[in-house]
């Protein structure tokens, strides 16, 4: 059987490979070596269940498994809060509140699942001791944690009263739920280690005996107990060289922020609250901070002004550290430990300092104009580029005397033929971006994405940028 074993060591130190000559010569040692296993060390190993949905952890699964943006998760889970017609029954509630950063659970809820548990998967499938989960230290636990509201109902039961989205969002909740109160699954695991001259592989196995809370519910890719079987070695067992692979790898930048790691950031660094993280991202996108492209959240040229502006001007209220100090002290103040007022001209009194400052220092954008090349359709006088509330266009430098205005071109031709128009960005009402044709409406041609272009001369000529 083959299988790969990964450097772990060179006479017992950590691998310093400075380069690739360096990697070379390794391989050419390397293959005179003998390849020895030195310990094969077995154990089983328990995977716990996750707790019950908290607001950023359904948002976060739903972005994961569904695909749905954290705004379109809270709609759809509102919608199963407030109540749907399940037949003869009425209008039914099929989910507690959605809003809730606590991981506990009813007694009465705990043995509805153990109840299913049993009947539907057998007595091995159920622990000893319902599962207790401990929220975090800033968890306000006013609400139980998201789970299906009693009696239970299976998610196949009332699937032909429920929309797709709705079907897939209460399937989510309902095998999170049931699956946190299940047995862990059990994994045989296997580490092994290989001596060859003065170096140490390392090779790793493992595969479940036992499914557990997995039956149910299968944790995200990057959350994944992977199987990976080992043949059967013994301890100074002298293995076959079959192949070396001096791989050279490079250390990659952070991923740009999805809903789903933006929600999960803004938890973690203490910002907002589970009310607020849908909220928040549907207004930096509403305001053209941030474009969403193919799921991921790319910084607009306005946001990015804006971001800087504020930070130079307001440098204590944009550290996160503040944002999330503001926090505790509204709580604070709610547990009767802090005064509202001190809080008040604890903050007020540096900031409006701060904006007295910004007044006179501050960068005024939307005064700024550039010149360009185009000349204003109504009038014939020259355009320039301005800042307006969802970032720069084109405006008639005789404004506003002529208010004409229009979207900056991408430089690109409207691939409609005997079109001649260009295409220009554009926003739908839900926010979105899209290209569409300058000569709409005589022309509807939309796209998501930009078409390649390589005419240099239709793009826009500007001056004293």
């Amino acid at each position: 059987s083959r299988f790969t074993a990964k450097l772990d060591r060179i006479d017992d130190k950590k691998i310093d490979l400075k380069n690739k000559e360096d990697s070379v010569k390794l391989v050419a040692e390397l293959e005179k070596e003998k390849f020895l296993v030195t310990s094969v060390d077995k154990k089983e190993k328990k995977k716990y269940s996750q707790p019950p949905f908290t607001t950023s952890k359904l948002q976060q699964e739903a972005f994961y498994k569904l695909r749905f943006q954290a705004n379109k998760t809270m709609k759809v889970a509102q919608q199963l809060y407030e109540g749907l017609p399940i037949g003869d029954e009425g209008n039914v509630g099929l989910i507690t509140y959605m809003r809730t950063d606590s991981v506990k659970l009813s007694k009465e809820s705990q043995a509805f699942a153990r109840k299913y548990i049993l009947e539907k998967y057998g007595s091995e499938f159920v622990p000893s001791m319902p599962n207790a989960y401990k929220s975090k230290k800033s968890a306000q636990e006013a609400h139980e944690a998201i789970r299906p509201a009693l009696p239970l109902r299976e998610p196949d039961s009332i699937k032909e009263f429920l929309t797709p989205d709705q079907y897939k969002l209460y399937t989510l909740i309902w095998n999170r739920f049931i699956s946190s109160q299940m047995t862990p699954a059990v994994f045989n695991v296997v580490s092994v280690n290989i001596k060859a001259g003065r170096c140490i592989f390392k090779a790793n196995g493992s595969q479940k005996i036992f499914q557990g809370f997995s039956v149910v519910y299968q944790e995200n890719e990057e959350d994944k107990e992977e199987e990976k079987l080992l043949p059967s070695l013994e301890t100074g067992e002298v293995l076959d060289l079959l192949k070396l692979n001096p791989n050279q790898h490079f250390t990659k930048p952070p991923p740009r922020y999805s809903d789903a790691s933006l929600v999960k950031a803004l938890e973690e660094d203490g910002i907002g609250r589970p009310s607020t993280y849908a909220p928040i991202i549907q207004t930096i996108i509403a305001r053209n901070y941030v474009k969403r492209k193919e799921n991921y959240f790319h910084p607009s040229e306005l946001g990015i002004i804006v971001t800087d502006l504020l930070i130079k001007s307001f440098p204590r209220i944009l550290d996160m550290e503040f944002t999330a100090k503001m926090e505790e002290e509204l709580d604070e103040i709610e547990e009767g430990r802090e005064k509202s007022v001190e809080v008040l001209k604890r903050f007020y009194e540096p900031f409006e300092k701060d904006v007295e400052y910004a007044k006179v220092n501050m960068r005024k954008v939307k005064g700024e104009v550039v010149k360009t090349s185009e000349i204003c359709e109504k009038c014939g006088k020259p355009m320039v580029i301005k800042w307006g509330r969802l970032g720069r266009f084109l405006s008639c430098s005789d404004f506003p005397n002529c208010r004409f205005a229009k979207a900056i071109p991408t430089g690109v031709k409207c691939p409609e033929p005997d079109c001649g128009g260009m295409l220009v960005e554009r926003r739908s009402k839900r926010g979105r971006h899209f290209y569409g044709c300058s000569n709409y409406p005589k022309c509807h041609h939309i796209s998501r994405r930009l078409p390649s272009q390589s005419d240099e001369d239709t793009a826009l000529e500007v001056e004293d940028v």
